[in-house]
């Protein structure tokens, strides 16, 4: 069987459509290979199609050890047990519906609420200093929809100076900007 040609028509096929619903995002090739979090190595799949990738991976790599430890990891739960692809897509997609309907309408303290954002402050945030090709985001465009929701949910807010200078250096971007930057922060 020709595990390579299975792998690449999934990774081709999710490339070329948009999704609606659940999906995990999958480096193609995969970190544990020297992969890199770049756009053109990332790819949502399906939370069936990310297990059976994986498993794809260690039929082509079955000497490599990290790609045997992530497909090991994604074929059983936290008890043991033995899951195959339609339960690992249906257990994921429990478990994010579960996560967001146990928050949903919930109070955080102020003292939780100042733990989480120090979690993900500066270096702590994980994309501190991820900028060009490197940034999830990078030439990826706003639908008007998204960019309207957006503009409505920032009406009203005010930026500090400091936040102000910061996003006229990040539009006007220089080799000194990013200095100024450094240095502002």
């Amino acid at each position: 069987m020709n595990y390579q040609r299975i792998h690449d028509k999934i990774i081709e096929r999710a490339q070329n459509r948009l999704f609606e619903g659940y999906t995990e995002k999958h480096h193609i090739v995969p970190k544990c290979m020297r992969g890199t979090n770049s756009k053109e190595n990332l790819v949502r799949l399906t939370a069936r199609e990310h297990f059976v990738v994986h498993q794809l991976l260690v039929k082509m790599y079955p000497e490599h050890q990290g790609l045997v430890l992530s497909a090991k990891m994604m074929t059983v739960d936290r008890d043991g047990y033995r899951v195959n692809n339609r339960m690992y897509e249906w257990l994921s997609m429990r478990y994010a519906k579960t996560c967001s309907d146990r928050m949903r309408g919930k109070k955080l303290s102020d003292e939780t609420r100042r733990k989480m954002s120090l979690a993900k402050s500066k270096e702590n945030h994980p994309m501190f200093g991820k900028t060009g090709e490197n940034n999830q985001n990078f030439g990826k465009k706003h639908s008007e929809e998204t960019r309207r929701k957006m503009s409505i949910a920032h009406s009203g807010k005010h930026h500090s100076e400091e936040a102000k200078n910061i996003i006229y250096l990040e539009k006007h971007h220089t080799s000194k900007s990013n200095e100024k930057i450094v240095n502002l922060i």
